[in-house]
């Protein structure tokens, strides 16, 4: 794999427009690659909250517990 430095420089090399288009591309897949670990996240989230029988509670609630334990 080549150095970022190097990867820095080749991009300095291409036109303002194709920089502007890799750009826009590496925001995207960057957007999407969050989005995918958020969708996994709440996947792991659901499957625990079911396995474990979770319950919702109100921050409040949460705090208190916290502080209790403290």
């Amino acid at each position: 794999m080549e150095r970022f430095s190097d990867i820095v420089d080749a991009v300095n090399e291409l036109p303002a427009d194709d920089q502007f288009a890799l750009a826009q591309l590496l925001k995207q897949r960057l957007a999407a690659r969050e989005r995918s670990e958020i969708v996994k996240d709440v996947a792991e989230a659901k499957e625990e909250y079911q396995v474990e029988g979770l319950k919702p509670q109100s921050a409040s609630s949460i705090m208190e517990e916290f502080r209790d334990d403290a």
